[in-house]
């Protein structure tokens, strides 16, 4: 049993981010979803075999294990829009600079980023001031707002039936896993795309270690 006040403060905090996507599309005020995952780099142990007439590529089981990366990707979904980073770490210092990328390169027009994020202890205005001195942290505070999803357990708990009753419920059909590489040549594994929620939504894009990815063009 979760104790009332803590299910209020999920209601207020679900409503919150659900209102949030409800606004209607503006390019001065973006809604962007901004989430990273660490993933095992990969190479082969044996060379693979080349493809031949009526025969795919070959690859052996074995693989030896290269260390791991983390990957930063930003949605925008009223954009359509992907963009990732490949980093060697998940720290502030990581977390300011991608946010940077998006402020100075991505939406250097908007006059405020709605930044949606989880509750991981780098979600948070005080990674810009841990990785820059305080003016730049300063001018990158002022064009942000985050916006903090409920703890995963809640979520779990109370998540669904209002998320459908508000309409968001994930009707798309997931994207099938993609194996990723990086500019070292080694492997990102096999790690499947996030679920989307429009069936017009383009393929999910990655890119390799320390580069990003141009906007998408708007499909709508």
């Amino acid at each position: 049993m979760i104790p009332p006040e803590e299910n209020a403060a999920f209601v207020w905090a679900m409503e919150q981010v659900l209102d949030l996507y409800q606004r209607p599309y503006d390019p001065t005020e973006p809604v962007v979803c901004v989430d990273e995952k660490s993933k095992q780099l990969i190479s082969e142990v044996r060379t693979p075999l080349p493809m031949e007439p009526g025969m795919p590529q070959r690859y052996d089981s074995h693989y030896k294990q290269e260390g791991t990366v983390n990957i930063f990707i930003a949605f925008e979904p009223l954009r359509n829009w992907r963009g990732t980073q490949v980093t060697d770490h998940r720290t502030y210092a990581d977390f300011a600079q991608f946010v940077r990328w998006l402020v100075d390169e991505v939406y250097p027009e908007a006059r405020v980023i709605h930044l949606v994020v989880d509750n991981l202890n780098t979600h948070t205005p005080a990674a810009f001031y841990e990785a820059f001195p305080a003016p730049e942290a300063h001018r990158l505070a002022r064009r942000m707002r985050f916006h903090y999803i409920p703890q995963t357990w809640q979520l779990a708990e109370h998540g669904g039936n209002r998320v459908e009753r508000h309409g968001h419920a994930g009707s798309g059909r997931p994207h099938a896993g993609q194996g990723i590489r990086c500019s070292r040549g080694h492997g990102l594994g096999n790690g499947a795309q996030p679920n989307a929620n429009h069936d017009q939504l383009a393929p999910h894009h990655t890119r390799c270690p320390h580069q990003t990815q141009a906007p998408l063009s708007l499909i709508r």
